[in-house]
């Protein structure tokens, strides 16, 4: 059975640590000896950055937006 580790959230830092964990463990990962799981509770991945060009019309929130990945 394999070591889970479970990030809480998907935000900016979510996806910093769950980078950083993947990238530590990747052998491991490899091997089906460790798992990573992300759980947040939106749908939408949200790049946070482009908030700044949303109000001069250089990028809408559906620019800056996109469905997260699932997987099975």
């Amino acid at each position: 059975m394999a070591d889970r580790v479970l990030v809480l959230g998907a935000g900016a830092r979510g996806s910093v640590v769950a980078n950083k964990l993947a990238r530590e463990f990747r052998q491991e990962i490899a091997k089906d000896e460790v798992e990573i799981t992300i759980l947040d509770k939106n749908d939408m991945n949200i790049n946070q950055g482009g908030f700044t060009f949303v109000p001069f019309g250089l990028y809408t929130p559906e620019d800056i937006s996109r469905p997260r990945k699932k997987s099975d």
